[in-house]
């Protein structure tokens, strides 16, 4: 058997487990991804900016709207990393949600009704929304992976984030084909209209996060006391394993968790058995 294949088949096994037993915040965070990054890819892009130019016969709107949505953005990002550490995330996540569809109502009538003062308005709460969201999103995932096995779901994740960023692009092009060089006004209101359609689910989903939930709140949570010695004992929950590579080159895993605690005897089980040299 080759490195390749090796490795192939140890992927596959690490991504089929972690399905299995996915964590909840984790799947909310990944259907948020997936939904509201299509939308952003639509609103802060290409689509935007021709829909600005075409509404406005100018370059120079593009630029505020886009700059007052930076600047907004970078005011906001104090006080809403502050939030997401001085409050639960769930909670924030939900004042950030109410504020996602403000903007998702205020954005579609700005769009329909072509009113630039609104939009600026608009795009201004737009960023507000990324300060507060972001930084609560990206701890209460954090939380929600166990140390050691944030590999693959941080990759699915980003993996998630470029794909979705291709829609807006994608839309671009598509318009073009259809309208080419002159862009036709309503058109542009229904590509960005669909975008905020597309990215409502991801904000609803908002809603739903649990930071009782999460790995690092839940650990503590299930240790009881021993009814005869008063000491904590380990509480019924899945084995969960972290790979580590040997100094002789196999690749081995320990049980990180066997009932709640990690295991006293750091019991190791083999995984893949290789020659020194495979894995070098």
């Amino acid at each position: 058997m080759d490195r390749a294949t090796v490795e192939k088949d140890v992927t596959e096994s690490q991504v089929a487990t972690y399905f299995q037993r996915i964590e909840h915040n984790v799947w909310l965070a990944y259907v948020y991804t997936l939904f509201f990054w299509s939308c952003r890819s639509i609103l802060l892009d290409q689509v935007l900016a021709g829909y600005v130019f075409v509404l406005t016969g100018s370059n120079e709107p593009v630029g505020l709207v886009t700059g007052i949505n930076g600047l907004v953005r970078l005011f906001m990002a104090i006080p809403g990393g502050y939030a997401s550490d001085r409050f639960r995330r769930d909670t924030v996540l939900k004042a950030a949600g109410v504020l996602g569809l403000g903007c998702v109502a205020l954005s579609m009538t700005s769009y329909l009704m072509g009113h630039m003062p609104l939009l600026y308005v608009t795009y201004g709460c737009w960023g507000a929304y990324f300060a507060l969201q972001r930084p609560a999103l990206e701890a209460i995932f954090a939380d929600s992976v166990p140390q050691g096995e944030r590999e693959v779901p941080f990759t699915i994740r980003y993996m998630l984030m470029n794909l979705s960023g291709m829609v807006g692009p994608l839309a671009s092009v598509i318009f073009f084909l259809f309208y080419g060089d002159s862009w036709s006004l309503s058109g542009l209101q229904w590509v960005l209209c669909g975008g905020l359609v597309i990215g409502t689910p991801g904000i609803v989903s908002l809603f739903f996060f649990n930071d009782d939930l999460a790995y690092e709140n839940i650990k503590p949570a299930h240790q009881p006391s021993s009814p005869t010695t008063g000491l904590t004992t380990p509480s019924s929950r899945k084995v969960r394993a972290l790979s580590y590579v040997e100094d002789n080159g196999d690749l081995c895993q320990l049980e990180e968790i066997q009932d709640g605690h990690r295991s006293e005897q750091g019991e190791k089980t083999r995984l893949v058995v290789s020659s020194p040299g495979l894995l070098s």
